[in-house]
Parts: C-alpha cells; structure tokens; sequence
C-alpha cells in the first residue's frame, strides 16, 4: 500500500526525520539518506536508507549506532550530550569535490613553465583537461537537476495530501448524510457505512470509490437525492476521488525522477572522483620526481 515514502527526500518515518546527510567513504557511495534520532541520555544514531534492489524505491534500514565512550573521570553509565547533527538538503562532500577539482584543473591549465610540458609528459595535456572539465560539468548539472526533482516531489506530496484532505471532507458529508437516510444493516454495508473510513490513502480512495458507485445507483440514488445528495454533488464527490488518484499517481512520478536524479547525480560524482584522483597521483609522482620544482598552492 501507498503511504508515500521514498528514500529520497526530506519526510518524517516512525516520528523521525528524514534527509539527505553528507557522508562517504571516498568510493563513490556516499549518497545514502540516513535517519537521525537522538533522546535525552542516548548517543545520536544514524540509519541508512539503501534500496533493497537495483530500481526498487522501497529502503531498508541499517543502522549505525555509536556510543561515545565515557570521558576520563566521568561516571560509568553517565550518559553524554549527543552531537548535533547537521542536515542538507544536497550532499555538500560531493559540492566540495566539486570545487577542489575544477580549482585543480585551473590550477594545472594556468601552471607556468615548465611544469605544463611535464604535466603532458604525463598525460595531463589540454585534451585531458578538457574531458576532466566536462565531468565537472554534468556533475554541477546534475546537482541542479537533482535539487529540482527534489523541489518537485515535495510539491508534489503536498497536492496529495491537500487532494485527500478535500476527498475526505466530502467523503465525510456524504456518508453523514447516508446514514440518516439509509438506516437498515444491509443498506449500509452496501455502502459501505458500516465501517470507518480508512487512514490509509489507498485503502481510503478505493473504499469510497466503491460507496459513491454504489450511492449512485438504485434504490439509494433517489433516496439521497431526496436528502440533498443528488447526482451532481455524488458525481463531485466521484471528481475529488478521480483527482487524487492522480495526485498519487504524480507523486509517484515526481519520486521516480527523484531518485534517478540521485543515482545520474553520484554516477557523474564518481566521474569527478576519479578525474581528482588520476590528477593528483600523476602530479604527486611528477613532483616526486622533479624536487628541484616547487609544490603549486593549488595542488
């Protein structure tokens, strides 16, 4: 059943925050959403959200609890303040490789002789640099991009909850009025008024489709049209039902753009990544090899 989480966004899940909190491992995964929770007297804990199968949105939680261990002359069992933790919206590690690489890449374009003819001794020629300033390219791109996808799935949970909020206040009026017109135990479960409206979104919509199908038809259509409910206010009450159907529907759309925003987001950091990494260990070997050349402030 749909309840409109996903693993990537802000939201609340079992009372607890949810969002995008920087973390890495310098391998390219480090995009993970984590869950924090911290109670008077408890370390802070961080769950990871990861998806269960490649394409699959719904997340399994693991957990990474850590304790900080008693301070020297501190009572055994004592519990210690919990440390902050900062939330962002974006990964900003992946932000700040971002700006180390393209400082790098400038750094090796502008570098003055003749450390530019060993630089392309080593591969590191204009061509090279070109690619590596296009893989910072995407990789900005793709943050905006995520950063949008991100913008549009909250909005778009915010139509569905206001979608449901009008479903239900009209799907309330009527059942108030069917019950003081249809009072026998066969009429109302026919309608389905012999139980409450359901919390859950899909379980409420497709309950109250079946009522509004059945109050409709007759001998209940006419008996409700009598008490106000004629079949322009039950078809009303159809349209609110149709409209958050898509409503669902959209935000189940905006959350697929979500998320594979994430994934073209970390594959083009890992691009990035790997673009630092070759640039730093080709110029650490150069240096190394030539002492008698200063170390760039840059590098």
């Amino acid at each position: 059943m749909d309840r409109g989480y996903d693993c990537g966004a802000a939201g609340m899940a079992g009372g607890v925050q949810v969002t995008d909190v920087a973390s890495g491992d310098g391998n390219g995964d480090e995009d993970g959403q984590y869950l924090s929770a911290t109670a008077p007297g408890q370390a802070s804990e961080a769950v990871r959200l990861r998806p269960e199968a490649p394409g699959d949105s719904s997340c399994a939680l693991v957990s990474a609890v850590e304790a900080a261990p008693p301070a020297q002359g501190e009572a055994p069992g004592k519990a210690r303040p919990a440390k902050a933790v900062v939330y962002h919206s974006q990964n900003y590690k992946q932000q700040l490789l971002l700006i180390d690489v393209q400082a790098l890449i400038d750094g090796a374009s502008s570098a003055p002789d003749p450390l530019p003819a060993l630089l392309e001794s080593y591969g590191i020629d204009d061509a090279y640099l070109a690619a590596c300033r296009a893989a910072c390219a995407a990789l900005d791109g793709a943050i905006a991009d995520r950063r949008q996808a991100m913008a549009d799935k909250v909005a778009a949970v915010a139509r569905q909850a206001l979608a449901d909020a009008t479903a239900r206040r009209i799907y309330a009026g009527l059942r108030k009025v069917a019950r003081t017109v249809l009072r026998t135990s066969p009429e109302q479960i026919a309608l389905g008024l012999d139980e409450e409206a359901s919390g859950d979104t899909a379980l409420f919509l497709a309950g109250a489709r079946h009522t509004v199908a059945a109050a409709q038809q007759e001998p209940y259509a006419s008996r409700l049209a009598a008490a106000t409910w004629n079949a322009e206010r039950l078809a009303l009450a159809g349209a609110t039902l149709d409209a958050l159907a898509a409503a669902i529907l959209a935000r189940q759309e905006a959350e697929q753009v979500a998320i594979e925003a994430t994934r073209a987001r970390n594959a083009a950091a890992v691009k990035v990544r790997r673009c630092a990494r070759q640039l730093r260990v080709a110029i650490e070997l150069l240096l190394g090899q030539h002492p008698e050349l200063s170390r760039p402030v840059w590098f």
